[in-house]
């Protein structure tokens, strides 16, 4: 969802020339969630789906250049506070939790069968990141260092040896 936008006015948006815009920037920044692959798509040793190759070449850089380039050209700087946007940040991880509200944890693992509601997933996925890359803006946060702190804090916080599952 965008800043500013409520939920009715996302759900009545047509498909107008700003959606073929979109679409037209889409493509020269992402993939499908699901390429036309000719082979079957490999598991990890989790049994869960490698990750796409395009995350592998994304730099945290490039996605925080993208949101702002694209809060920049709608003149959105005045609305992407840091209240607002950790605001907005709750809001959208809100609207992804409503997938999975009254599943079972199995019936949550077979959702990745369902290409619609994953790229459902992902599209709110996106949101979270969009507004969690704008408040690193806001905050000139770098979040790879940032992230790369908080899991050596949580390697010590939560040693393996502690752990109850081993």
């Amino acid at each position: 969802m965008v800043a500013g936008e409520g939920l009715e006015s996302k759900q009545r948006r047509s498909h107008s020339s700003d959606a073929v815009q979109f679409n037209s920037l889409l493509s020269l920044h992402c993939v499908p969630l699901f390429p036309e692959r000719e082979e079957p798509q490999t598991m990890n040793a989790n049994n869960a789906p490698n990750i796409n190759q395009i995350d592998s070449n994304t730099s945290v850089a490039s996605l925080r250049e993208l949101v702002q380039e694209f809060v920049a050209e709608r003149d959105w700087e005045v609305f992407h506070t840091p209240k607002n946007l950790a605001t907005s940040v709750a809001i959208e991880a809100a609207e992804l939790m409503e997938h999975f509200q009254w599943l079972t944890p199995e019936e949550s693992i077979e959702l990745r069968q369902d290409r619609e509601r994953v790229n459902q997933i992902g599209e709110e996925m996106s949101d979270v990141l969009a507004y969690l890359c704008s408040l690193a803006n806001a905050l000139d946060i770098d979040i790879a260092t940032a992230f790369r702190a908080k899991m050596a804090k949580n390697r010590i916080k939560h040693p393996i040896s502690k752990s109850e599952i081993r």
